[in-house]
């Protein structure tokens, strides 16, 4: 269940990273505002909680040395 949940992390972020990327393509760049504080934060944190659970998946793979 955990590489799954990566994997969807890992290609919802891709995702994300390459619409803004194809927004600045095309308009030359792009403006992000969020009004809201609260909703902010809560993005800021769950983006933290997704960065930590990036790097237990590195490091518990690493530990396993074979990748598996």
């Amino acid at each position: 269940m955990r590489e799954g949940m990566a994997n969807g992390l890992m290609l919802g972020l891709a995702i994300a990273f390459l619409w803004h990327f194809a927004m600045i393509v095309r308009y030359g760049q792009v403006l992000i505002q969020e009004p809201s504080p609260v909703v902010l934060w809560l993005e800021v944190v769950l983006l933290l909680g997704v960065a930590a659970f990036g790097i237990y998946n590195v490091i518990r793979v690493g530990r396993r040395g074979n990748g598996r």
